[in-house]
């Protein structure tokens, strides 16, 4: 019951977060104030919209909400000042954040950190990412089922959640899966994360395939060859005009 409580309330403090930036974007009375703030304090960034379906991104916004978190608290104490119409002003109003709205997110922040440097880490350029990705999902499933005895109640919730959902759309997909630790089989940190089991299966799959593989190339060899065979003792026009 806790935990699908908590679950209400990240949904809400979500939609709280993303209602004030659309109505910061929307509003230039808003924007200026806010943009005019950041100024002053030499603030290059600015708050960001999260992609709903991307952990990563949930934590860019709520790190952007944290690091800007006095300009936000400044908005809302000089709301009054800022000669916006009743309406606006009572919407601006409820999107106004409590102690206990910046202590979920800053809870969030710390829960999500480890997705947003994974997914970091897999988006590599410069590097085979594929390697190392099923190392990373390993230590992030890790991180999940494992509490630390400081953790609050509500963090191990939090978990909890991304943990269902992670299990969900990583190891119910066998396919997706099995390449992954084929892939992590040619990569140090990604071997080093196999286990025996898994090693013995992939060297297995590996020599399977390359069974198939030769016989395919056999078999294209033969084909090609008896095409070539039949061409050569086929008669040519000429010949039979002759």
């Amino acid at each position: 019951v806790n935990i699908v409580y908590d679950q209400e309330i990240i949904i809400c403090l979500m939609q709280k977060c993303r209602g004030l930036i659309s109505m910061i974007k929307r509003s230039t009375i808003i924007t200026l104030f806010f943009d005019t703030e950041r100024k002053k304090q030499n603030i290059k960034r600015n708050l960001c919209y999260d992609v709903k379906s991307r952990w990563n991104s949930t934590y860019c916004m709520i790190d952007s909400f944290l690091y800007l978190r006095e300009l936000i608290e400044k908005l809302f104490n000089y709301k009054h000042h800022l000669h916006l119409k009743p309406k606006q002003l009572a919407k601006l109003s409820g999107f106004e954040f409590t102690s206990n709205d910046w202590m979920i997110l800053s809870q969030l922040h710390l829960v999500l950190r480890p997705f947003f440097h994974a997914t970091k880490a897999i988006s590599g350029r410069r590097y085979p990412s594929m390697g190392i990705a099923f190392y990373l999902l390993t230590r992030l499933k890790y991180f999940l089922q494992h509490h630390d005895k400081k953790e609050s109640l509500m963090v191990k919730h939090f978990k909890q959640l991304l943990l269902a959902k992670f299990l969900y759309y990583f190891e119910t997909d066998d396919d997706q899966m099995s390449l992954l630790k084929v892939h992590a089989y040619f990569d140090p940190a990604g071997f080093a994360t196999l286990t025996d089991v898994e090693k013995r299966s992939v060297e297995q799959s590996i020599k399977i395939n390359a069974v198939l593989r030769t016989a395919l190339i056999m078999v294209a060899d033969e084909t090609f060859h008896s095409t070539e065979v039949t061409t050569t003792l086929l008669p040519t026009a000429t010949t039979i005009i002759t």
